[in-house]
């Protein structure tokens, strides 16, 4: 299910970005700016959703997104970058948490 939701979304994303670039509208004017950040969020939790061979893809698109927030101090919206950060978070304790298993399997008693 989360992979043809996925699909669906990447889709989605392609279509806004195209229809921004023929009314010549850059991602980075407010209103596109956070349509558009929202959609790469929704994407980042599909793909953490999905599997662990997309969490890769994940962080980088919310590392990313947070460079965006950051770069946009002025006018940086609190709640995304929460929200950013939290799930930032999360990705790392679990690869943490999963690397630590690998070490614990990997020694005998």
């Amino acid at each position: 299910m989360f992979v043809t939701a996925l699909k669906f979304h990447r889709k989605g994303i392609d279509l806004m970005e195209q229809l921004l670039e023929t009314h010549d509208t850059a991602v980075s004017e407010d209103i596109p700016y956070r349509r558009h950040a929202n959609m790469k969020e929704g994407l980042a939790d599909i793909l953490l959703k999905c599997n662990s061979d997309n969490d890769q893809e994940a962080k980088e698109v919310l590392q990313r997104l947070l460079k965006r927030e950051v770069d946009r101090a002025a006018q940086m919206d609190k709640d995304r970058r929460t929200r950013l950060c939290t799930t930032s978070s999360v990705t790392y304790t679990s690869d943490k948490a999963s690397l630590n298993k690998r070490a614990d399997s990997h020694t005998g008693p």
